[in-house]
């Protein structure tokens, strides 16, 4: 395995050009007709957003949820996002 070189540092300009938020995860349910998609209701403090991520469905067959996103752990905890 060959590990890719590390990216050169950014400039402080560059990194204030980021919006990152923490938000907390109130509720997360199935998205109808996916089975690789979850829909997340996360709240910012001042305002909440539906979030579509990557996980799976609780059907056995669609496999498992990220390790961090178990169906009864996810709510109340907080993420960056």
């Amino acid at each position: 395995m060959n590990p890719a070189p590390v990216k050169r540092a950014v400039s402080i300009e560059v990194l204030e050009q980021l919006d990152i938020r923490a938000g907390t995860i109130r509720s997360v349910e199935e998205v109808p007709g996916s089975r690789k998609l979850v829909r997340l209701a996360v709240d910012f403090g001042d305002h909440a957003r539906t979030v579509l991520s990557p996980g799976c469905s609780r059907t056995p067959d669609a496999g498992r949820l990220p390790r961090w996103l178990s169906w009864e752990k996810a709510c109340g905890r907080h993420r960056p996002w």
